[in-house]
């Protein structure tokens, strides 16, 4: 697992590669991995509302 989001409940971002994060959230209910975004790291952190 990667760090959690600071903005929302069961979301995770993680790096796959220098350039490109992905957040994802996990439903634990249904015991399922979502994948919401995927986000160029070269851009301004104010773009980024993860």
């Amino acid at each position: 697992m990667y760090r959690q989001s600071a903005r929302l409940r069961h979301t995770h971002i993680g790096v796959i590669i220098k350039q490109v994060s992905v957040v994802y959230r996990i439903k634990p209910k249904s015991n399922k991995i979502e994948l919401l975004a995927f986000i160029d790291n070269r851009q301004s952190p104010k773009k980024q509302n993860f």
